[in-house]
């Protein structure tokens, strides 16, 4: 078995390093019912306007300037753009990316330096007996970043948190 050995020459180490990311998505789906719901509006309008227009004994020109017509095309293109907004949004806010000199929540980006705290708080569910499970980073300015247990793996980003504050630490 032949065994190779990749060498990578880096000028500026700090560089490489602050490329070097760790990223933790959110294991919420984000197909929630606000997309489902535009998404079937879009496609029943569609469904409706092409009928329209396939039925209609009017000339072309004539369907496409009719109010019906006109109603049904500005329901398709905003309800299909709403659900593609959704889709997109709510598939790139929900990562956790954690760099060499920072990290970056849905609630915004905090260097390490300004880190003041990262543990978990446990906040009690009225009417439930247990409770739900919070991995909060505050910041010395106030600023608190709490990420949900239940939508992240926020043991896997607690220790990377923390291996990276100790690091800074030394």
């Amino acid at each position: 078995m032949t065994q190779c050995t990749i060498v990578l020459y880096v000028e500026n180490y700090r560089d490489f390093m602050d490329k070097y990311t760790y990223t933790f998505a959110s294991t919420e789906n984000s197909w929630d019912y606000t997309v489902l719901l535009f998404t079937a509006l879009a496609v029943l309008s569609m469904v409706i306007l092409i009928a329209y227009y396939l039925k209609s004994e009017k000339s072309f020109v004539e369907r496409i300037k009719s109010p019906f017509g006109l109603l049904f095309l500005t329901m398709v293109i905003a309800t299909a753009s709403s659900a593609f907004y959704t889709i997109k949004n709510s598939t790139e806010a929900d990562k956790v990316i954690i760099t060499d000199t920072s990290i970056t929540t849905p609630f915004g980006s905090c260097k390490f330096t300004n880190i003041k705290d990262a543990s978990y708080v446990n906040v009690p569910v009225e009417g439930k007996t247990d409770s739900t499970q919070f991995l909060l980073i505050e910041e010395y300015t106030g600023k608190a970043h709490p990420i949900y247990g239940g939508h992240y793996d926020i043991d896997a980003i607690l220790s990377e948190l923390k291996k990276h504050l100790a690091e800074k630490i030394q």
